[in-house]
């Protein structure tokens, strides 16, 4: 009798010999019949020998259907997920799969109090049509929900929004609970995160676009803040309060903007606030303005801050700085690159300042303008007597913060500043040194030329540092500083066999590849024992390390090695948090060995994610290995796999053995 004429009660008792449901799968698939006969039966296979993993599967991708058959082949509702706190029909609500929460109401497998728990879910991750599904279906808010729920729905997004509002702006109205349910707070969540849309229908609805709390910023200064220029327009539009755009505070939303380096959104604001077209009085509209117009480049509001007559006229100057903690306008308009308002503030501060107010004054501004990489205006404030070697309070220089731009430190050597005398402390692993070896160990060969070219001392005073110490810092430079200074003479190479193998310990514990690569082809040995460590020990996730292991393998290191415990680094890999094994066998390590009596195969299928396990096999050159062998540590990694449950490495590993035996066969 042919297979397909068997009796159906044959064909479920032989399928329950099937070990697993793909097999099930598989087979009900062959013909129509088949499957008519089987598909059923595969959804009850799932539920008794894996635990419902295909229902799991369902909910988590939104597969009603799917859901559907497992729930009537026996799959408890209630199963657990993987998210943290949540089980599967939570999960689903979160995600937005509507149809998975419509199949569970239809079958009424919600009490009520997990209905409103699944509303508060679905609104917090801002999944508005499971929101709407489940109100439909009769879940109240009740006052205790409401208070939670819109205390949890910051920026879930405009869907979610517009539900609540319709639901509950009757019975909480904005005016007589705000503290309560906040619509002002989601505002304000919304103006800094961006969303113009929700901001629209908020205002629409009337929620003032002003704070009504003195101690939190409004909408108005953290869209500034952020940048948002349509929001700030829609706000302003809507009858936002600019009154703070003319207060000579760190909360003037001007200032917020400007810090920002939204130039559009300042000028925006300042225009619409009464800024733009103000003859100021008082002293502190007179500074404010000139503030805001060292900000903005704006030569006219200059000089109609400046022609307010003051007992002391000098005080425009630093009154933001000295009473509203503000940048000092000089400062501001240097950060900010305009050249000629720089110019202006020069020369109203020489008739005006003091020569303390002078020195301090220029000397945050050249700060400013050197870290912002603003060549001409440093020209301009070193023409007017700015000190190329001031230090600031953390004991920066001009040159230490002119590291990023190498003209501006051309020009500051050329202008006298004393690269010798430049005390920066690097970090907790260097002492304080001066500027030219920090230039050694960022690796900057051309900046350290202009150095030794500048109208300076002997380069024993460029360089204070033995041979040493110098290394180190040219090694973590590259290797073209390390050819570089040897070339100048200003380095050597050691040649004791302690030095040198100090050095490479040194490019293997802090990943140097390039410098290592150089010490390995100058003849510097590599022992096996510090080589091995460095390839257990290398981070996955770091670049310069994996480069590191590529220069180890390239001068002979061995990657299956074994420590004296027998251990592996391909096995020390698998250990980590992060386990990155398709880097390390597509180097040729062997997955097939073993690690301390644990195969490294079987510890793969139980640490890797499926999607890395299968490059382990695919590197498995399965003619090099006996049959029964490769057999053995199939079936061994196999075990292991059922033991954790891990039914897709099962299904991977199945098939590697079968296509392993046809190429056997």
């Amino acid at each position: 009798m042919r297979f397909v004429n068997l009796p159906s009660e044959v064909l479920l008792h032989i399928t329950d010999f099937l070990e697993y449901s793909w097999n099930v799968s598989a087979l009900s698939q062959t013909n129509c019949y088949l499957y008519t006969a089987l598909n059923h039966y595969m959804y009850q296979h799932n539920v008794r020998h894996f635990d419902s993993s295909l229902f799991a599967w369902a909910m988590e991708n939104g597969s009603e259907i799917v859901a559907r058959k497992m729930l009537d082949a026996g799959a408890s509702p209630t199963k657990e997920c993987t998210w943290d706190h949540f089980d599967l029909i939570n999960a689903a609500a979160a995600e937005g799969h509507t149809e998975i929460v419509r199949l569970f109401l239809e079958r009424d497998l919600l009490p009520v109090d997990r209905r409103r728990n699944l509303l508060m879910t679905a609104a917090i991750f801002g999944s508005d049509s499971v929101v709407h599904l489940l109100l439909n279906h009769g879940v109240s808010i009740t006052s205790n929900t409401a208070k939670e729920l819109l205390c949890e729905r910051q920026a879930c997004g405009l869907g979610v929004t517009k539900i609540l509002v319709d639901k509950l702006w009757d019975e909480y109205p904005r005016n007589e609970t705000i503290d309560v349910l906040s619509w002002e707070l989601e505002q304000r969540v919304e103006a800094g995160s961006g969303c113009l849309e929700t901001i629209q229908y908020l205002l629409q609805l009337g929620i003032s676009p002003n704070a009504t709390s003195p101690d939190k910023p409004g909408p108005l200064s953290l869209a500034a803040e952020r940048g948002h220029l349509d929001i700030v327009r829609c706000l302003v539009d809507s009858g936002a309060d600019t009154g703070r755009a003319l207060e000579t505070s760190r909360r003037n939303p001007i200032y917020k903007a400007i810090s920002g380096k939204h130039i559009d959104v300042a000028r925006f604001l300042f225009q619409r606030s009464g800024l733009d077209a103000l003859t100021p009085k008082t002293e502190g509209e007179a500074a404010l303005l000139l503030w805001v117009a060292a900000a903005l480049g704006s030569v006219s509001h200059f000089w109609r801050a400046v022609q307010i007559e003051l007992p002391r006229q000098e005080r425009l100057l630093h009154l933001m700085y000295h009473h509203y903690d503000l940048p000092a306008p000089l400062e501001v308009a240097a950060r900010m690159g305009h050249g000629t308002m720089v110019g202006l503030l020069l020369e109203f501060l020489q008739f005006n300042g003091g020569k303390y107010m002078n020195m301090r004054q220029q000397e945050h501004a050249l700060f400013a303008a050197i870290s912002e990489g603003h060549e001409p205006i440093v020209k301009l404030l070193l023409d007017h007597g700015a000190d190329p070697n001031v230090m600031d309070s953390s004991n920066s220089t001009p040159l230490s913060v002119a590291i990023e731009h190498e003209d501006i430190f051309r020009l500051l050597l050329e202008r006298w500043a004393d690269a010798t005398r430049t005390p920066v402390s690097e970090n907790e692993n260097f002492f304080a040194v001066n500027i030219t070896a920090v230039l050694v160990r960022l690796g900057k060969t051309t900046f350290i030329d202009h150095v030794l070219s500048s109208p300076e001392d002997s380069q024993a005073h460029v360089l204070p540092l033995d041979n040493f110490h110098l290394l180190n810092r040219a090694l973590i430079g590259g290797p073209a500083m390390l050819k570089y200074l040897v070339s100048k003479g200003l380095l050597q190479l050691p040649f004791d066999e302690h030095d040198r193998q100090r050095a490479v310990n040194y490019t293997l514990d802090n990943y140097l590849p390039g410098s290592l690569n150089l010490l390995l082809d100058a003849g510097f040995t590599l022992p096996p024992g510090v080589a091995r460590d460095a390839l257990k020990l290398a981070p996955s996730n770091d670049k310069n390390a994996l480069e590191t292991i590529d220069v180890l393998l390239k001068y002979g290191v061995d990657i299956n090695s074994r420590s004296p415990d027998g251990s592996t680094v391909l096995g020390y890999w698998l250990q980590k948090p992060v386990r990155d094994a398709v880097f390390l066998v597509s180097r040729g390590a062997d997955p097939l060995l073993v690690d301390r009596d644990e195969l490294l195969l079987a510890t793969a299928a139980r640490a890797l994610p499926v999607q890395d396990l299968k490059p382990v096999l695919q590197s498995i050159d399965v003619r090099s290995v006996p049959r029964d062998e490769l057999r053995q540590k199939i079936a061994r990694s196999l075990f292991v796999a059922e033991g954790a449950q891990k039914w897709d490495h099962v299904k991977v590993l199945e098939r590697f053995q079968v296509e392993n035996n046809l190429l056997a066969s």
